[in-house]
């Protein structure tokens, strides 16, 4: 499970966009210190204020970084775009683990590394 491209996925609107955001990066810097890289879609939120586009357009960048990754991990709370990415990496045969399965899932690799 070593140097994993792995798509985030979770709530934007729903909510305050800025709490999402600052949840999927402090989600991002835990995949990252796991070793893996991780792709944040919600930072599209800044190109969004310079240069907007409808929702099909980001759907749609989405659903290319989707298609190249290696895992999706999906943060809980209410979100139609997020049941959509589920849907199109579950199709696509990628990986799907929720935030917490993730992690898990990389505790037990770190141990069995470490017991090796």
């Amino acid at each position: 499970m070593a140097d994993m491209r792995i798509y985030i996925a979770g709530p934007y609107t729903k909510g305050d966009p800025v709490v999402n955001i600052r949840r999927m990066i402090m989600t991002a810097e835990r995949i990252i210190a796991a070793g893996h890289i991780p792709f944040v879609p919600l930072l599209y939120h800044l190109w969004h204020l310079m240069s907007p586009h409808d929702y099909s357009y980001w759907m749609a960048l989405d659903r290319a970084w989707i298609e190249v990754c290696d895992a999706l991990v999906w943060l809980d709370g209410e979100s139609s775009g997020t049941q959509e990415d589920i849907a199109l990496a579950e199709y696509l045969g990628k990986a799907v683990y929720s935030e917490t399965e993730l992690f898990d899932r990389i505790e037990q690799q770190d141990s069995k590394i470490l017991d090796n």
